[in-house]
Parts: structure tokens; C-alpha cells; sequence
């Protein structure tokens, strides 16, 4: 029971992307079971594309009564602020279940959720935009890769930002531990080893870059990279967070 998730009493589930689970018999996204309280409240959390005999996204006991809210629950579902709509993610196929710039769930929470954390599932400030996101992404300028890290193979990197946004990105010599806070962010990587102008945000908010791995970068050890965002010169101008590529 559940494929994403098993709820008993009193839980409450926040933020989270239940997306394309199974279940043998009931819930493929969450199943509500009862054991003799119901004090449960399900908020900003995704489902979709789920599968199960019985309650593809969603199987509540009929002696449970927990509260959907501000969800993206395909088929839909009752309760305050829930939405049916293509959560429009980046490459769930492929594991990536970051926010599209025009994804409805970005700014569609609820900022006063039970339990809301502070961060979403990679450090990036909940409430980033105009209000808090559904799901366990919070759309934020983001620096990311996809792929293993092999010398002489292929990985994506990936930004997230606003579109229309020139991007460069930056390879370090050596980590700033901790980091140097400047005023577009904190400063993690010095002295700068390489830079590359990778182009423009476009208009789904997320650039991707594939790129070849060095054939001369050494297994076991760490390249760490960040991004920056805007023209330079820009006050509004932003620094990403630290990428780490550890080469397999």
C-alpha cells in the first residue's frame, strides 16, 4: 500500500513529488490508512501519473479524513487551493523533477503549510519567488548536473533562472571554505580557473549544457564550479550555489 507514501494518523506531509509510483493494491501516490486518530494535513505535494488497482494517486480509508491542500493531484481532488494541472517538470524521465519557469506550480502553495521547511530537497530558500511552490522543488537560480562524471564521457549542466538571462559559467581553483559573501551572493569557488559564456536562460527557465568530461581530470577527485547570472557590471546580478563534480 502506497506507493510514494504510507500515512497513518496525525502526519503531515509537505512539499513533496510523488510522481509515476505504483502500489500492488491501493494508493500509487499516497495511501491514507486509519488506525484511530485523523489529524493529517497533505499540502503542497504533488501527485501524478501514479498507478494502483485502487486509487492511482490517492487511497483514503473510509474511516480516515485527512485534508488535501494546495496539491497538484492529477484527476483532482477536494479541498482548498488544489489544482489539476500538468505539474510541467523539467525531465522526470530522467530523474529531474526540477520546476519549469512556466510549471502552474510554481507560486500556487501555501506559505503557512503545516511543517513547511525552510529549504526545498537541494538547500535552495523556500518562498523564493512571489510565494512558496508546490512540490519538493522551489523554483531558484540553480546550478546542477545530470550524468555521471567519467573522463572522456558526456554530463549535463544545468541552470535554472529567470528567462532571458545571460549565464557564465565558472570553474574553481580551490573551494572557498567558508564561502565569501559579496553582495550577489556568497562567493564559493577562488581563484577562477576557467570561465565560459553559455548563453541565455530560455524560455522554460532552465539552460542545459552538455559537455564532455576531460579525458585528463583524475578519478577520485573534485572540481567544483558556480555560476553567474545577469550581464556583468548588473547590481541585480546573482551567484549560484556550489557544483561539486566528483569524477568516478
Amino acid at each position: 500500500m502506497g506507493g510514494g507514501i504510507w500515512s497513518s494518523e496525525d502526519d503531515s506531509v509537505t512539499n513533496n513529488t510523488l510522481f509515476q509510483n505504483s502500489a500492488t493494491s491501493e494508493g500509487g501516490g499516497i495511501c491514507c490508512s486509519y488506525i484511530g486518530s485523523d489529524d493529517r494535513f497533505i499540502t503542497n505535494t504533488i501527485l501524478w501519473d501514479n498507478s494502483a488497482p485502487s486509487g492511482s494517486e490517492i487511497f483514503v480509508d473510509p474511516n480516515a479524513d485527512p485534508t488535501f491542500s494546495y496539491c497538484n493531484i492529477k484527476g483532482g481532488w477536494p479541498g482548498t487551493g488544489n489544482i489539476d494541472e500538468a505539474p510541467v517538470l523539467s525531465d522526470p524521465a530522467s530523474g529531474d523533477f526540477h520546476l519549469n519557469w512556466d510549471s502552474p506550480c510554481k507560486d500556487a502553495g501555501d506559505p503557512d503549510a503545516p511543517s513547511l521547511p525552510a529549504i526545498d530537497f537541494e538547500g535552495d530558500p523556500r518562498s523564493a519567488g512571489d510565494n512558496v511552490d508546490i512540490g519538493a522543488d522551489e523554483f531558484h537560480v540553480h546550478l546542477y548536473s545530470l550524468g555521471e562524471v567519467i573522463p572522456g564521457e558526456s554530463i549535463m549542466i544545468n541552470f535554472v533562472g529567470e528567462r532571458g538571462e545571460p549565464v557564465t559559467l565558472a570553474q574553481g581553483g580551490a573551494i572557498l571554505d567558508p564561502p565569501f559573501p559579496i553582495p550577489h551572493g556568497d562567493l564559493f569557488i577562488w581563484p577562477i580557473a576557467n570561465s565560459w559564456f553559455i548563453g541565455t536562460v530560455p524560455g522554460n527557465g532552465i539552460k542545459s549544457l552538455t559537455a564532455t568530461v576531460p579525458a585528463v581530470w583524475v578519478p577520485g577527485e573534485e572540481y567544483p564550479f558556480q555560476a553567474h547570472v545577469g550581464a556583468w557590471g548588473d547590481p541585480d546580478t546573482l551567484l549560484t550555489n556550489l557544483l561539486v563534480l566528483d569524477v568516478e
